[in-house]
C-alpha cells in the first residue's frame, strides 16, 4: 500500500484575498463608533435597561406577606371544603362537620395556635373562594393540579390515595411481581385500571386485567375466588371490607401503587401561612398522627 500524498494548497492570488467575518464584539463596536451621538445614547440606554431590569426584579424586595399573622391575629383558620365526600368530610346539616380532613384541619389549626372554622362550598367553587378571601385554605380531598400552580400554592402531600393491591388472605401474593400469569380485577376507567395496564405492559409478564363496572363488584369477585387480586382505591377497599365484614377474608399488600396525593391549597400570595402549614404537616407525620388518622377513618386489613 502506497502513501497518498496530501494535496498541496494553492496560494490565493493577491486580488482574491478571502474576507474574514469580524467577530461579533468588534462588529458591535464598529456599529457603535459609526453611530450618531443620538443613536449612541439610545444604544447605551437600551444596554443599561437590558441589564438593570432583571437585576431590579431579582433584588427588589418581595411584598410583605401578612397571611400567617392575619390568621393568628383573627384566631381562626377558615377552611373551605365540600362536605359531601365521606369519610374525608361530611356534615349533619346543623353545622357539625366530621371526617379525616376535618380532624386534620383542626390539628393544623391547633399547631398554628388558632381554631378551625369550616365553610361548606360546592367542590367546583372551592378554588374561586381563595382569591375572594372567603376562605384561607382548601382542605377537601384535593389532588395536586399542576395547571393551577400559577393561581394557588400547594402544601406537601398529607395523604396518598393511590390504588392498592388486595388479595385473599390465603393468597401467596406478596408483591406485584407475584401477579405474573394471574387475573387482576379493576374498576373500569379507574386509576387502578391504569396501574394494571402499566404493570402488564412493563413489569409483570402475563398479567391479565379484568374490568368490572364498580370497585364493589371487583372486590366481590375476589372474595368469591374468581380473580387473584384487585387493584383499587384504598378508601373504597376500606368501605367494602367494613360493610361486608370481609376483614378475615381479604388483605392489602404493600402501599399505594401510584401517586394520588391529597394536598392543601392556599392563596398564591399566602406563603408564610402555607410554610407554617407545611411545618405542621411534617410534625404531624413525624408524630404518627397522619397514619393514626387514616387507620381511624379508613382502616385497611393487613
Amino acid at each position: 500500500m502506497t502513501d497518498t500524498p496530501l494535496p498541496t494548497r494553492k496560494k490565493p492570488l493577491p486580488h482574491r484575498r478571502r474576507r474574514r467575518r469580524a467577530p461579533a464584539a468588534p462588529r458591535r463596536l464598529a456599529r457603535w463608533l459609526w453611530a450618531t451621538p443620538r443613536r449612541r445614547r439610545a444604544l447605551l440606554a437600551a444596554a443599561v435597561l437590558a441589564v438593570a431590569i432583571p437585576l431590579l426584579v431579582f433584588l427588589w424586595p418581595a411584598p410583605p406577606d401578612p397571611s400567617l399573622r392575619r390568621v393568628q391575629e383573627a384566631g381562626v383558620l377558615r377552611v373551605g371544603l365540600d362536605a359531601s365526600f365521606p369519610p374525608l368530610e361530611t356534615t349533619d346539616g346543623r353545622g357539625n362537620f366530621g371526617g379525616y380532613d376535618v380532624d386534620l384541619a383542626e390539628a393544623i389549626a391547633r399547631a398554628l395556635g388558632v381554631r378551625a372554622e369550616f365553610v361548606n362550598i360546592s367542590f367546583d367553587s372551592l378554588y374561586e373562594a381563595l382569591p375572594s378571601r372567603k376562605i384561607d385554605v382548601i382542605i377537601s380531598g384535593l389532588l395536586y393540579a399542576p395547571e393551577m400552580t400559577r393561581d394557588v400554592l400547594y402544601s406537601v402531600s398529607y395523604l396518598n390515595v393511590g390504588p392498592v393491591l388486595v388479595v385473599r388472605r390465603d393468597s401467596n401474593v406478596a408483591k406485584t411481581a407475584d401477579l405474573a400469569g394471574k387475573t387482576v380485577a379493576v374498576e373500569l376507567g379507574s386509576e387502578g385500571q391504569v396501574v394494571a395496564q402499566r404493570l402488564a405492559e412493563k413489569e409483570v409478564a402475563g398479567l391479565v386485567g379484568q374490568t368490572y363496572p364498580t370497585v364493589l363488584e371487583a372486590l366481590a369477585a375476589l372474595r368469591r375466588g374468581e380473580v387473584a387480586a384487585v387493584i383499587a382505591d384504598p378508601i373504597a377497599v376500606s368501605e367494602f371490607v367494613q360493610g361486608e365484614a370481609a376483614g378475615d377474608e381479604l388483605r392489602v399488600v404493600g402501599g399505594p401503587l401510584s401517586d394520588e396525593s391529597y394536598v392543601i391549597a392556599a392563596h398564591r400570595y399566602d406563603r408564610t401561612l402555607l410554610k407554617a402549614i407545611d411545618r405542621a404537616l411534617q410534625e404531624l407525620r413525624a408524630q404518627g398522627f397522619l397514619e393514626q388518622l387514616a387507620d381511624h377513618w379508613f382502616p385497611l386489613p393487613r
